[in-house]
């Protein structure tokens, strides 16, 4: 229940296709929370180049302060301000503190020039950085910075979070989850690493002062605090990754345990007591939020993506009736599911840091005697998302307990708004092991972000505390059926028919040198 007047952590939220803000009671109650879309302009003549305006960014943000205050009376009861943002963007300064460039998480200006090291350099790298640096990091972004004639030196880099935090209080800082994306941060020591810059000819000086996520970096003052319609003098708190906000907000807080957090895409993160290097270099090692711990990620990619797509090749609704409909479908199918098997790779895939996560092309297989037998049908293709969809998220499961070395903890929390539709949790929970649990709540990354941002002004004495206050995990509620029980007793072989087809999906495109 909500208490009247009591504190919120107001939190601002900048994802890849949506800005959202938020206000959370210290019950993890959301008081109120809007959001809206935005885009990035493609920057002219540059091959994958793409911009945003951190200066728009500010006032849109602004709009949507304003539409949570009506909603919530007022913004009075604020207590503390927190930035989450997608990990990989980034806004470049020059020397004079201007906006020299925004850049997306999905700009790729850098690609050509970050093929030019050779597989054994960059294992170097992946070794320091955790991560096959690629043109969605920094590091990348910077050698096209570089190669470009003419053009204003940068003086600062700082990811969109850093850049918001810093005009919000006016104090310059990065945190490691966040800083991890640009592949310049030894995760071994938690610290910026000399050796990448001294091989990319990049300053020490172009990065921000490194803090622990949870410090309070300042208070709220000048023009982004009006913009914001905020009072002067509330504390500003350094966030941190949004994926790793979303595995606090799921109750991920002791090594082993395992979670995904299931939105566009679907991150699977395993807490680790060290950080380690996958030695076939699939995988992400990041710091956590905790002090003292790692994660190791293994995304299955776009996930979601994959069910908007499958809803709009079926239906003409879109919206939640239309993936109303493509459950019910998909359900229709698995009631059907006999021995075929439809294979879709849209955006569901095993984890490979050397390809940048997610394999270029996307293919639907399926057996042609399957299709001349009318087994093939919109029925078995809906089904067919969600089971790779479950099926992705599984092998990624299996994935990080094989590169961290270490069994996964017997409960598996996941959360977020591919969890809305209720089969692919069944799913999940019938071919998985251990217990599958669900996070109540379809935005994790802004519970997480307030309870980092609450902890950290005293609403609550720790992490876990306020874990405990503000999230709430329960079993999947068991589902049964005909179908169901058939389709789990087939599941093991089932996957592993779908791994064999993925992995010759991966050597077919290797082969064409994609």
């Amino acid at each position: 229940m909500s208490a009247a007047g009591a504190p919120l952590a107001a939190v601002l939220d900048v994802g890849t296709s949506q800005l959202k803000a938020a206000l959370v009671e210290e019950n993890g109650r959301f008081a109120g929370s809007c959001a809206q879309t935005w885009g990035y302009t493609p920057v002219p003549g540059v091959p994958g180049g793409l911009r945003f305006s951190p200066e728009g960014l500010l006032e849109t943000l602004g709009r949507l302060m304003a539409r949570l205050g009506e909603q919530c009376g007022g913004l009075e009861r604020v207590c503390v301000v927190i930035v989450s943002a997608q990990r990989l963007g980034g806004v470049l300064l020059d020397r004079a503190g201007g906006v020299l460039e925004g850049i997306p998480n999905i700009d790729r200006r850098g690609a050509a020039l970050c093929r030019a090291l050779s597989a054994a350099e960059y294992e170097d790298y992946y070794r320091v950085c955790g991560r096959w640096p690629g043109a969605q990091h920094m590091l990348g972004r910077m050698r096209w910075f570089a190669a470009q004639p003419g053009g204003a030196p940068v003086g600062k880099i700082l990811s969109v979070s850093d850049y918001l935090t810093w005009k919000l209080c006016g104090e310059m800082a990065s945190d490691p989850t966040t800083a991890c994306e640009t592949a310049c941060l030894d995760i071994r020591t938690g610290g910026w690493s000399r050796e990448i810059m001294e091989r990319e000819g990049l300053s020490p000086a172009l990065f921000p002062l490194l803090v622990p996520p949870g410090t309070v970096l300042g208070r709220t003052k000048g023009p982004a605090a009006r913009a914001l319609g905020l009072s002067e003098g509330i504390p500003v708190c350094m966030g941190a990754g949004d994926t790793q906000l979303g595995l606090l907000g799921a109750g991920a807080l002791r090594p082993g345990q395992q979670a995904v957090v299931a939105g566009s895409s679907a991150p699977v993160n395993q807490v680790l007591a060290a950080p380690v290097a996958d030695p076939a270099c699939r995988t992400v090692t990041n710091p956590y939020v905790i002090p003292g711990l790692w994660v190791m990620e293994a995304n299955a990619m776009l996930t979601g993506l994959s069910f908007a797509w499958a809803r709009d090749l079926l239906f003409e609704e879109g919206g939640a009736e239309g993936f109303r409909r493509l459950e019910a479908l998909a359900r229709k199918g698995l009631a059907e599911c006999g021995e075929s098997q439809l294979f879709t790779f849209a955006g569901a895939s095993l984890a490979n840091s050397r390809g940048g996560g997610l394999y270029p092309t996307g293919q639907i297989r399926f057996a042609m005697s399957a299709w001349t037998a009318g087994q093939v049908s919109r029925a078995a293709l809906a089904f067919s998302v969600f089971e790779g969809a479950a099926f992705a998220i599984l092998a990624n499961r299996a994935l990080l307990a094989q590169a961290g070395g270490q069994p996964p903890a017997e409960d598996f929390l996941m959360g977020g708004g591919e969890t809305r539709l209720a089969l692919l949790p069944e799913l999940l929970q019938r071919a998985g092991r251990g217990t599958l649990r669900l996070v109540e709540g379809a935005d994790l990354t802004c519970l997480g972000a307030a309870a980092l941002a609450l902890t950290a002004v005293g609403a609550h004495p720790s992490l876990e505390a306020a874990c405990a206050a503000m999230v709430c995990a329960s079993p999947v509620p068991a589902a049964g059926s005909e179908g169901l029980d058939r389709w789990g007793a087939a599941a093991p072989r089932r996957l592993d028919a779908w791994a064999r087809e993925w992995s010759r999906a991966v050597h077919d495109n290797t082969e064409k040198g994609e």
